[in-house]
């Protein structure tokens, strides 16, 4: 898909067999650099390939000089095992007060058709706000 920024995707094989990816992606914020992981994927009957990829992704970010990695894991328990086993931790509830949410957006110069119907108009948002 189409993107403003830049992603970058690794991924773990087999001969022709993809065995696991990695999403990440950097950004300048606040005088820092941020390191993002956008996406994890494996087979969970393999999480050693989640973890591998994990431990080169944040091999990269140090390589850049990236001291703030940060994910948001949904899924299942050995999901986030996998990025405890590399050194990840959560965030204390008190640096989150905000929740997480589905939310649509416009992506057309249309303002009378909003097409909630449309997969790509949809994200996850960390904010309880209209983006419309």
């Amino acid at each position: 898909m189409d993107s403003p920024k830049k992603y970058s995707v690794r991924a773990v094989g087999q001969g022709a067999e993809i065995l696991g990816l990695i999403v990440t992606r950097t950004e300048n914020k606040f005088n820092k650099r941020f390191g993002y992981i956008a996406e994890l994927l494996f087979d969970p009957a393999h999480p050693e390939i989640g973890l591998q990829l994990l431990l080169y992704a944040k091999g990269d970010f140090r390589a850049e000089g990236i001291g703030m990695i940060t994910a948001l894991v949904l899924g299942p328990q050995g999901l986030s095992k996998v990025f405890y086993q590399a050194g990840f931790r959560c965030l204390p509830k008190i640096m989150m007060p905000h929740g997480m949410y589905f939310v649509v957006k416009d992506r057309t110069e249309r303002r009378d058709d909003l097409a909630l119907s449309e997969r790509g108009n949809w994200f996850l948002s960390w904010s309880d706000h209209d983006v419309v």
